[in-house]
């Protein structure tokens, strides 16, 4: 009886650890936009300036098999408009690895002028401007002809490692040539993705500590 005891309790301890954060980080980025779009499909990829930073909260590098391998997902609100956020190496200007406490990003006055971001970069932290290397961009674009005016809501995550930051971004789009800008800036914490717990029984348990 003591030995199923303290089975349970180690099964117990096993099923409730959190998992490990290899990579906790946080993102300084854009969440609001204005975008004015033509009518007949179109779309902006930023060229240059980046929509976030990213800032490096843990207590080792983020290596760039790490950060390029981050994966980004955007969901609308609106089936006229999409945002695509990506990764993007820019090979020989690569920016990573990125230090503890750093805040790394393409900054410049634009267009589209992104400077906002540094706004919200802590005390403690340092700041390197990526510039001209740029590896946090989206496409926003229209889906298909349409003359859609108004605000569209964009869901988007951001995974990198064993972390996951899930935010929101406003589209306040028009209809004319194309223009963006970033009148707008937030700021988010990573946090553990959750890790399905292993199905087992008390047979299998009981057979691995006889």
């Amino acid at each position: 009886m003591r030995r199923l005891s303290m089975l349970a309790g180690l099964l117990l301890i096993a099923f409730l650890a959190p998992p490990a954060y290899s990579t906790p980080f946080d993102l300084i980025y854009t969440d609001q936009m204005n975008v004015a779009l033509c009518s007949n499909g179109c779309g902006i990829t930023l060229a240059g300036s980046d929509f976030a930073l990213i800032v490096n909260k843990g207590t080792t590098d983020i290596t760039g098999a790490q950060m390029y391998g981050t994966v980004l997902t955007a969901t609308s609100s609106s089936p006229e408009v999409g945002l695509f956020p990506f990764v993007n190496n820019p090979g020989g200007l690569d920016p990573t690895p990125i230090h503890p406490n750093e805040a790394v990003g393409s900054v410049s006055s634009g267009p589209p002028d992104n400077t906002l971001l540094l706004s919200r970069v802590l005390p403690g932290e340092s700041f390197r401007n990526s510039s001209p290397a740029q590896f946090l961009a989206f496409t926003v674009r229209r889906t298909g002809t349409n003359t859609f005016t108004g605000d569209v809501v964009f869901d988007v995550t951001t995974t990198l490692g064993a972390d996951v930051a899930t935010f929101q971004m406003v589209a306040h789009v028009s209809l004319g040539d194309f223009a963006i800008s970033f009148p707008h800036v937030a700021r988010v914490s990573s946090v553990p993705l959750v890790t399905p717990a292993q199905v087992t029984s008390w047979g299998r348990i009981k057979t691995l500590y006889r």
